[in-house]
């Protein structure tokens, strides 16, 4: 598989697997977009690795759709989406806390990528309404829109 040339949106990637993942995306000749909720942490990696960023909170619908379609807008070329954003509680079937911290987990880690994959469809087909499935050398297929 060729992973150069692609345009690539990595939701989470702001620290750690994601933030090394973004790096050594760029440095295979890729266009690299971070997001993350931190708009201070945001613009200091623009800054520091070049990176195309958005504000995005993977647990909240509103906040994908709305940086799926500044990523779409910004990037209508962008063909790669790697869901990196999650979180991960104690969890103490004792505690009080345990099911709003497993909620939470579910919210961020299932629903939140399932939520960016449904958003980046829907702002595709809205972005270019005519738009077929084609192959694409990330062996992915773009939405049939039409």
């Amino acid at each position: 598989m060729d992973i150069t040339g692609n345009t690539v949106f990595i939701p989470g990637a702001t620290r750690g697997i994601g933030l090394a993942l973004a790096t050594r995306l760029q440095a295979a000749g890729n266009t690299v977009i971070i997001g993350g909720r931190s708009a201070e942490l945001l613009a200091r990696l623009q800054t520091q690795y070049g990176f195309d960023t958005v504000r995005i909170d993977t647990a909240d619908a509103g906040s994908i759709r709305g940086a799926a379609a500044e990523v779409i807008a910004a990037h209508p070329d962008v063909n790669v989406l790697i869901a990196m954003a999650g979180i991960m509680r104690i969890e103490d079937w004792r505690g009080d806390g345990f099911l709003s911290d497993a909620e939470q987990m579910v919210t961020t880690n299932l629903l939140g990528p399932i939520r960016l994959i449904a958003a980046f469809v829907e702002a595709s087909c809205a972005a270019a309404p005519t738009r077929r499935s084609s192959p694409s050398r990330a062996g992915w297929r773009t939405p049939r829109c039409a």
